[in-house]
């Protein structure tokens, strides 16, 4: 098996094409979102910050996973409900349950890579800023390092 990743943690040319065809990850919105949180981890640490927070209303980063959440049960993913409430969504949207998991599943890969790198990774309500919980309903990732 050949080797996927090197210290810096990004990952091998093999791997690459294997999420482009549709295998490893599978699916192009989990590679996106962790692109999207190494720019702002890369920004965020030139600066000599030690944290950053992806997706926070008025912020300078967000991502694809973080934008505001328009789920009405017609298909659009729905990372917020899948995080916040999976069973409760699949019930009121029975159609859209394997979007719903799809959401988790995308969610669990981008925290799994982070963490394997050492970092801290947690979700949080959309609009969160320091101590004031946001009531947004989209995720908001927040680094630590």
């Amino acid at each position: 098996m050949p080797q996927y990743t090197f210290d810096d943690g990004f990952y091998h040319a093999s791997r690459a094409r294997d999420i482009a065809v549709g295998n490893g990850s599978g699916n192009t919105n989990v590679l996106n979102e962790i692109n999207a949180l190494q720019v702002a981890v890369n920004e965020e640490a030139l600066n000599g910050k030690m944290e950053v927070s992806v997706g926070e209303a008025g912020g300078e980063f967000g991502s694809v996973m973080t934008l505001q959440d328009d789920y009405v049960g017609s298909g659009t993913d729905s990372h917020y409900d899948a995080w916040t409430n999976i069973y409760n969504a699949s019930q009121q949207y029975p159609d859209d349950a394997g979007t719903l998991r799809r959401a988790a599943i995308e969610m669990d890969r981008v925290i799994a890579y982070f963490t394997r790198l050492g970092y801290s990774i947690n979700r949080v309500r959309g609009g969160t800023v320091g101590n004031t919980v946001g009531t947004d309903d989209r995720i908001q990732w927040i680094v630590k390092w």
